[in-house]
């Protein structure tokens, strides 16, 4: 006999939104993502391209916020880390 697949309901897998989230979970950026996979792959060019990215877009979004400029500043630090 094969496996079996449980089904709870019929209604497709929908990951919730991040409003859904409690305050203190944050949701893992896609760039961040990206960049792991990258790194899995050895790819480090690409890895740091996505976290340059990932800088970037912090910094855009959120010029003022010190928590947000530091994470960027984390991300460029990750970035030149991938290029040495």
């Amino acid at each position: 006999m094969g496996p079996r697949l449980l089904r709870s309901s019929s209604k497709p897998f929908l990951p919730s939104p991040a409003s859904a989230l409690p305050g203190n979970a944050l949701p893992y950026c896609r760039l961040q993502v990206l960049a792991d996979f990258h790194i899995c792959r050895s790819n480090y060019q690409a890895a740091a391209g996505a976290m340059l990215a990932y800088a970037r877009r912090q910094v855009a979004e959120h010029p003022e916020e010190p928590g947000q400029l530091a994470e960027a500043e984390r991300a460029l630090a990750t970035a030149v880390s991938c290029l040495r």
